[in-house]
């Protein structure tokens, strides 16, 4: 959104429909107009380690029980905002919608739903309803523009590979620590699991040296001693900027964070994401780019973090090839040819 707000400014609207917050995208992308609509299940997890099958199952079977009222409601929308193009990441809702107001189509992912989901079918057979409606509702989108570190895709009738996709920063290291009140003489460690939070870490200890300055969402435990700076959620600066800042991160797996530690060239101690599909491509495409180790669930929770981060430190990071500055621009141009064609 923001390089296509660069390249055509104010001569084009961007509308979101999205149920995050508006002020993310007030911080992103200022001027993006948000319709706020949930419009995407994807996973319900209670926190950024597990998934609720029950209640992901239900939301799917209650989303696709009306699936074709949705669908027209979703492309009454998309007349009455006057779309040009409608441009997905990836609900599977969006491109049946487009198609059915005749609207171009253009999704941008590194895996469809589908292909998540129907891993779950051995554990119930009801998904395979579920897969096959999105997987139709794929075939109607006009362009995949894959990104790396994908699967196949291959619901999508017409696939064009991209570069890696990552936001670009808007403030120096330096800047950002200094805004945020971090230190510029320590090794400062986020620990951040997106939206859904690491679960509570009533640590019965936690061994981290006085080295290290922790940065979270998570409120700090009652236990540790050393240096920990929650964040508020509603950041003053951008998050990409907060990541960029850091010497390294502890997270779950995700094409986000691994896209910005790739750029940013800033180390990765990754969790394991159980039941999670996409792992394997993830772990496989950031082996020789990006500085990473794997750090038990069991340490991260009984708060034995030290030994891990030593060892990453110790690490070189990767001579890999940066990607392209300018890939954000090369999907946007994409984007606008299809859309003013």
């Amino acid at each position: 959104m923001a390089a296509l707000r660069r390249l055509r400014g104010d001569q084009i609207n961007i509308v979101a429909r999205a149920a995050a917050p508006s002020w993310i995208f007030e911080i992103e992308c200022p001027g993006v107009i948000v319709f706020p609509e949930h419009i995407d299940i994807g996973l319900v997890q209670p926190n950024g380690f597990e998934t609720d099958f029950p209640a992901t199952l239900k939301a799917h079977l209650d989303l696709t029980a009306r699936w074709h009222d949705r669908v027209r409601e979703e492309a009454a929308f998309l007349r009455t905002i006057g779309a040009h193009a409608v441009i997905g990441d990836v609900p599977p809702l969006t491109f049946d919608a487009a198609a059915q107001a005749d609207v171009p189509s253009i999704a941008v992912t590194n895996f469809g739903w589908d292909w998540i989901l129907s891993h779950f079918e051995k554990l119930d057979l009801q998904w395979r309803r579920i897969t096959q409606i999105y997987r139709n509702s794929y075939a109607r989108a006009g362009l995949l523009l894959r990104l790396p570190m994908h699967e196949r895709c291959a619901a999508f009738p017409l696939i064009e590979d991209v570069p890696l996709l990552v936001r670009r920063l808007s403030l120096k290291r330096d800047e950002a620590r200094q805004k945020l009140g971090w230190p510029l003489d320590r090794k400062v460690v986020l620990v951040s699991f997106g939206g859904f939070g690491g679960g509570k870490l009533n640590f019965s200890d936690i061994d981290a040296s006085p080295d290290y300055f922790i940065a979270s969402f998570e409120p700090k435990p009652k236990c540790f001693s050393g240096q920990w700076h929650e964040l508020n959620r509603r950041l003053d600066c951008r998050s990409v900027d907060l990541i960029a800042a850091c010497d390294a991160v502890i997270s779950k797996p995700g094409y986000g964070i691994i896209s910005e530690c790739w750029s940013y060239r800033i180390r990765l101690l990754l969790l394991p994401r159980r039941e999670y599909p996409e792992n394997a491509i993830l772990l496989n495409g950031l082996k020789h780019h990006v500085c990473t180790d794997l750090m038990p669930e069991e340490d991260f929770h009984l708060g034995q973090w030290k030994k891990h981060l030593d060892a990453i430190f110790t690490k070189d990071l990767p001579l890999s090839t940066a990607p392209k500055d300018n890939s954000d621009e090369v999907i946007a141009n994409h984007i606008l040819r299809i859309a003013y064609q």
